[in-house]
C-alpha cells in the first residue's frame, strides 16, 4: 500500500468536494478492485463488497470535509477501520449466539413445572376470605369467568370504579402472600 500523494489526488479532491460524480467515479474505478482484494483476505466476497461500498458511500456524503493528500492510503486505512469493526461486531455476534444456544440447551432440559389449577384456586379462596363479600364476588367473575370491568359492573349492578376498587383490593391482598401461590404454581 503505497500512501504517496499522486498529482490527479489534488485535483479529484477538489472536484469531489465540487460534488463531481465523474471525478467521484473515477476514484471508484481506480481503486476498487484493490480495495476488494485487500478485504478478501479478512472476509468473504459479499462482506468485502458491502464494506467498500460503505467506505465509497462515506466518503461521498463527507465529500464537503475532506482533508485527503492520497486517496490510495485513506481508502486502504478506511477498509482497514472497517474490517477492524466487522472482526469486532461478529466475535460480539458469535458471543451471544453461543450464550443463547447455552440458555436454550438448559431450558429444554428444565423439566416444566407441574401445575395444579385447583389447588391454586383453593390457595386463592383461603386467601380472599379476609376481604368483603362483593369484593371477593368481583374477583371470582374476574378469575373464573374473565369478565371485564365494565361487564362485572353490570352483572353486580355497581359502577366500573367500584369493581376497580375491588380488585385492586382484591390483587393487593394477593401480593401480599407470593411465597404461598408460588408453590403451588
Amino acid at each position: 500500500m503505497e500512501a504517496k500523494n499522486t498529482p490527479n489526488d489534488s485535483l479529484l479532491v477538489s472536484l469531489i468536494k465540487e460534488g463531481n460524480q465523474s471525478a467521484f467515479e473515477s476514484i471508484y474505478r481506480a481503486h476498487a478492485a484493490d480495495l476488494i482484494a485487500f478485504a478478501r483476505k479478512n472476509v468473504g466476497i459479499e462482506t468485502a463488497e458491502e464494506i467498500i461500498q460503505d467506505v465509497f458511500v462515506s466518503l461521498w456524503m463527507r465529500r464537503a470535509e475532506l482533508q485527503i493528500t492520497s486517496f490510495r492510503a485513506y481508502l486502504f486505512s478506511s477498509v482497514r477501520y472497517r474490517l477492524i469493526r466487522h472482526v469486532k461486531h461478529e466475535k460480539v455476534k458469535r458471543k451471544y449466539e453461543d450464550h443463547y444456544r447455552l440458555f436454550e440447551a438448559a431450558y429444554e432440559n428444565t423439566p416444566e413445572p407441574q401445575r395444579n389449577p385447583e389447588a391454586l384456586s383453593q390457595k386463592i379462596n383461603a386467601l380472599t376470605t379476609q376481604l368483603p363479600e362483593r369484593c371477593r364476588q368481583a374477583l371470582h367473575l374476574r378469575l373464573t369467568e374473565n369478565l371485564s370491568n365494565t361487564e362485572i359492573a353490570q352483572r353486580m349492578h355497581i359502577s366500573k370504579r367500584t369493581v376497580e376498587t375491588y380488585i385492586s383490593q382484591s390483587f393487593d391482598l394477593l401480593r401480599q402472600y407470593p411465597k404461598d401461590l408460588l408453590e403451588i404454581v
